[in-house]
């Protein structure tokens, strides 16, 4: 079997937004007594759920899980290089969620050159973790 060529990930977006956006509207009262002055409010995640990207509705991760399942490759991946929003990181320490698996608007982007913007890449050398295969 020839190896597949490298591909970069990069994601537009950030991630576990829309997912945070349904936590508050569940919790809005408890969460606006945790914080001070409104830190956090609906207001700072309709930006995203009106966002034009395409809606991930099992997150980044389940994104990549589907793109690489039908690439029949894997993936390593730089959770920390992924954009998360401050307050979505807020929601989800208060009811425990990971915001790289909540629904947001992303899109998940390969490339064949690797950029600042990179925050992984795919590889067929990962294709058994991903596919199961022996």
């Amino acid at each position: 079997m020839t190896e597949q060529p490298v591909k970069f990930i990069e994601i537009e977006g950030n991630a576990g937004s829309l997912g945070a956006a349904r936590i508050y509207m569940q919790h809005k009262s408890e969460i606006d007594s945790r914080f001070r002055n409104n830190y956090i409010s609906l207001s700072d995640f309709e930006s995203e759920a009106d966002s034009s990207l395409p809606l991930l509705d099992n997150g980044i991760i389940g994104g990549l899980n589907r793109i690489c399942a039908e690439e029949k490759c894997g993936y390593v991946l730089h959770l920390r290089r992924i954009p998360v929003l401050q307050k979505t990181i807020e929601v989800c320490e208060l009811f425990p969620a990971n915001p790289y698996e909540l629904p947001c608007h992303a899109r998940i982007i390969l490339t064949d050159k690797k950029s600042p913007a990179s925050c992984g890449y795919t590889t067929q050398a990962l294709r058994k973790t991903l596919t199961r295969e022996s």
